[in-house]
């Protein structure tokens, strides 16, 4: 992999008390020689000394990455957390968008419905029959409406229990 790669003098690194390393050795060198850095490291491993203060500080870096950790993962549920609350509250905010629409349309198939049987009032014959007709289709499309309303009613109060909570 480094095979052209020109070696300069801060490319090697002096191993101490290595038998497997000559004096200095390339570190371009090392993906190539990969077998022969294991069994330096794992040799220098047995020269390094344990003593209190180097137990001491691999612990409490142990202890550090473990509150790093646990920081990390109560972000992410947090995050979470944030993420599902923002997509109940948009759910909630659409619902209560459909219930207005709905109630402006039940409004005006009201409305019509009145409107139609005053002018039925009016008239005579046919013409009242269809007027009266038309007006009952409108009255019973502003009771579908009514009951639809009442079910989207049921939803936003359940979504609101579930954002309370």
């Amino acid at each position: 992999m480094f095979h052209n790669v020109p070696a300069r003098r801060e490319d090697y690194i002096t191993v101490p008390k290595s038998s497997v390393f000559p004096l200095s050795f390339c570190v371009h060198r090392w993906v190539e020689n990969l077998p022969v850095v294991e069994r330096a490291l794992a040799d220098q491993a047995n020269y390094v000394t344990l003593t209190k203060k180097l137990l001491a500080s691999v612990s409490a870096a142990r202890a550090r990455y473990r509150v790093h950790l646990d920081t990390e993962r109560k972000k992410r549920e947090a995050e979470a957390q944030a993420l599902k609350r923002k997509r109940a509250e948009d759910q909630h905010q659409e619902l209560r968008g459909k219930r207005r629409r709905l109630q402006e349309v039940s409004e005006g198939l009201a409305r019509d419905a009145d409107r139609l049987a005053e002018e039925a009032e009016g008239k005579a014959g046919s013409k009242m029959a269809d007027l009266i007709t038309r007006s009952n289709l409108l009255r019973r499309g502003h009771k579908e409406k009514l009951a639809e309303l009442a079910v989207l009613d049921k939803e936003i109060a359940a979504k609101s229990a579930e954002l309370r909570s």
